[in-house]
């Protein structure tokens, strides 16, 4: 009989609705408020000061550290450390200026944790250390050092330290000439979300009590002083800026999940100018080059997005006119426009259509889009023709990312990698030859369109032969929607008919779980698993409409594809039935989450890291941060309506008596974005329920946050704690 803790019952009333001095929304909210019990409410403790909740979490980390095979743990970890590349430098690259003759890059070397951040003079060939992360995080437990960046004229560099994972970032500066830091008296930074407006002005945004970014901020570095530039005063609205790529305009935008409004301020100016207005379902992003904006949006439902233009002279008032906008890249309802990047001499698009990749050059001399994806596919379509187009889905499965450019750069650099191969960075320059076309009646130029590229750098995976694995896509059919999974295994264990499955879910946010490359997993396949990644609906792996499918109220569908993947895989005869893992993190904890408490049967084993599962209960309380803005992605439970719907699906709140399948659960201590009380209580009420002899842990990582453990070394032993629960509660 498997020895699990029991925790104290406290009940404790949660209202939800209409509260007297609380801000519970703006509209429909029920009035007289509903209430329920909760019994484990006492564990949320928002200073973290309360010992009878730290003595909780000591018991709990102990009876991890009971339940977790060291023996296996050690070996995982062994044959991790084999695949990982323990040193090597990425390819140096400029940072504002393509003449400049200082270029930068990243080193690791072996046994050691961090980044080594370097700069190569290219006229005496001499490479600099500009900062060691490794001496930074000396005698700290967790160092998580982001966004390094350089200043115009390359004398200053900048960067954010957080030390205990609460994402609240000192911002450091070093003067690059002398290498002394530069003393400054500014305010910690939420989520290091700051850059250089000019070579001794950097902007940034601050958070308000309830974490949500709501101020636009100047800072001096050599006057020391802050200037207040922008508040964005409306409770539901977050604050976001960034620097034009001409460097002409500083944006800003205020946004929910369905709507936003548009600011900008000339950097030769001092007040902010409204933009846009909010529209209902309408999300605008702004850029800017010589004089024309240019637009990506969803106006007049274009849900998968087009890009727009406006030359700045049809600019006048207050508000944009929508009517006087000019289609540079229309609407096409196949193809989902991920984001664009302008250049002095180029527009380049990036395209997601069946979940592929691809590359997208606008030639506006004729009118014509050059496409690519790096696996041999190329096209040449005219704008005219771009809406109707229809493109055949391809076999292959990669990813393309394409880097912050350099807006003077006569190149762009892209990486490439799929499941099987490891990140790949290329330098492309797209070539265009002018081919004379003559008929009978008119002669005409034609472009014909080329890329040349090469390889900077690739990343490596030692001890690994990539022709021993497979990635393929499959399709699960729920009730006539094709729900993708990309699939990953070695090819000698295809014919033992047995392989456990290892499922990851996210399906939130529009965000897409791509098929990247993770040296992490290979001792997975090795010890004959089948790495599987579900795309359902919530996700963006097919387009803005797909994650419209699944999200308010709509989420009940993210679920049901997940589990129809699962019963999918569970079917083919390659398959161990009897073992099916599952993993999701944060909002992919509540996909797994709901897996626990509404399928338990289905799976032997489920992953849960900073898990979102007591959707009900932090959704009706203003206070926890992030709340508020995230009403429009999950509703407002404060509403009957919604409250209705989220009942439904919460994890916490569904947990009834059952035979719980084994549950690993992490948390982190200061985690901001997922607080650590929401795995907490789950294992509590998940253990009350419970009526099988299964496994049940969390480990709440106390100097830690949303992320985990940023040293690398430090990740892999985290992961192979995990990994070995998973082998050692395997049905055999």
């Amino acid at each position: 009989m498997i020895m699990e803790l029991n925790i104290e019952k406290r009940p404790h009333n949660v209202s939800f609705g209409k509260v007297k001095g609380e801000f519970r929304g703006l509209d429909n909210l029920m009035d007289p408020p509903i209430t329920h019990n909760d019994d484990y409410h006492w564990l949320r403790d928002d200073k973290r000061e309360r010992q009878d909740v730290k003595d909780v979490i000591n018991r709990e980390n102990q009876h991890y550290r009971e339940n977790i095979n060291l023996s296996t743990a050690e070996q995982i970890e062994h044959e991790i450390l084999l695949k990982m590349q323990k040193d090597y430098s990425t390819h140096p690259h400029v940072c504002h200026d393509k003449n400049s003759h200082l270029k930068y890059f990243y080193k690791f070397e072996d046994n050691k944790d961090h980044k080594i951040f370097c700069r190569l003079n290219t006229e005496t060939n001499i490479t600099d250390v500009l900062l060691d992360v490794n001496e930074i995080s000396l005698d700290h437990d967790q160092c998580d050092v982001t966004q390094i960046a350089i200043n115009f004229n390359e004398q200053i560099m900048s960067y954010g330290v957080d030390f205990t994972g609460s994402e609240h970032y000192e911002i450091v500066f070093i003067n690059l000439i002398t290498g002394n830091r530069i003393e400054t008296q500014m305010e910690t930074v939420p989520y290091a979300n700051y850059f250089w407006l000019n070579d001794c002005t950097i902007v940034f945004i601050r958070e308000n009590d309830s974490k949500k970014p709501y101020q636009i901020l100047f800072y001096d570095i050599y006057s020391r002083e802050t200037t207040l530039k922008f508040t964005e005063l409306n409770e539901t609205m977050s604050l976001c800026a960034y620097l034009s790529s001409d460097r002409k305009y500083l944006f800003a935008s205020s946004s929910d999940y369905d709507k936003n409004n548009l600011f900008f301020l000339p950097t030769n100016s001092q007040e902010f100018i409204p933009m846009c207005d909010y529209v209902d379902d309408t999300l605008i992003t702004v850029d800017h080059k010589y004089d024309q904006f240019y637009f990506l949006t969803n106006v007049n439902g274009s849900t998968n997005y087009k890009i727009c233009t406006m030359k700045d002279t049809k600019f006048v008032g207050t508000v944009l006119d929508q009517r006087l906008f000019d289609d540079l890249i229309p609407y096409n309802e196949n193809v989902s426009i991920k984001e664009f990047e302008l250049f002095h001499n180029k527009f380049i698009f990036t395209t997601s259509i069946h979940g592929s990749d691809y590359i997208n050059y606008y030639y506006p001399e004729t009118n014509d889009v050059y496409t690519f994806n790096l696996q041999g596919y190329e096209s040449t379509i005219n704008i005219s023709d771009w809406s109707e187009h229809i493109w055949e889905p391809i076999s292959n499965i990669y990813s393309l990312t394409m880097y912050a450019n350099v807006f003077n750069n006569n190149h762009l650099t892209v990486g490439m990698e799929s499941m099987i191969s490891p990140l790949t960075e290329y330098q492309i320059m797209i070539c265009n030859i002018t081919v004379t076309q003559m008929d009978t009646n008119v002669t005409q130029f034609k472009p014909r369109f080329s890329y040349n590229h090469f390889k900077t750098w690739s990343k490596e995976c030692p001890n690994y032969d990539p022709s021993l694995y497979t990635c393929t896509r499959l399709y699960a059919d729920n009730n006539g929607t094709k729900i993708p999974i990309s699939i990953m295994y070695k090819k000698s264990h295809m014919e033992n008919k047995n392989m456990p499955l290892y499922l990851y879910g996210y399906g939130a946010y529009g965000t897409t779980v791509d098929a990247l490359f993770n040296f992490k997993n290979i001792p997975l396949l090795d010890q004959g698993m089948c790495f599987a990644i579900a795309h359902p609906r919530g996700g963006g792996f097919l387009g803005q409409t797909w994650y419209e499918q699944g999200r308010m109220e709509h989420k009940h569908n993210t679920f049901e594809d997940f589990v129809t993947c699962a019963r999918y895989m569970k079917g083919q005869d390659y398959i161990d039935s009897n073992n099916i893992i599952c993993e999701g993190r944060s909002a992919g904890g509540l996909l797994a989450g709901h897996m626990v408490s509404h399928y338990p049967d289905d799976f032997n084993t489920i992953i849960m890291g900073v898990p979102f599962t007591d959707v009900l209960n932090t959704m009706c309380d203003s206070t926890i941060p992030l709340t508020i803005e995230e009403w429009t992605q999950w509703g407002n439970p404060n509403v009957l309506k919604d409250y209705n719907i989220m009942k439904e699906y919460c994890p916490y709140t569904n947990l009834k008596p059952s035979n719980f399948p084994n549950v690993y659960i992490t948390a982190g201590y200061h985690d901001p974005r997922v607080q650590y009380w929401e795995g907490l209580k789950f294992i509590a009420k998940l253990r009350d329920n419970n009526r099988g002899n299964n496994k049940h842990v969390i480990e709440i990582q106390m100097g830690q946050g949303h992320f985990g453990n940023a040293g690398r070394y430090k990740a892999i032993n985290e992961k192979s704690k995990q990994i070995s629960f998973i082998i050692d509660n395997l049905n055999k």
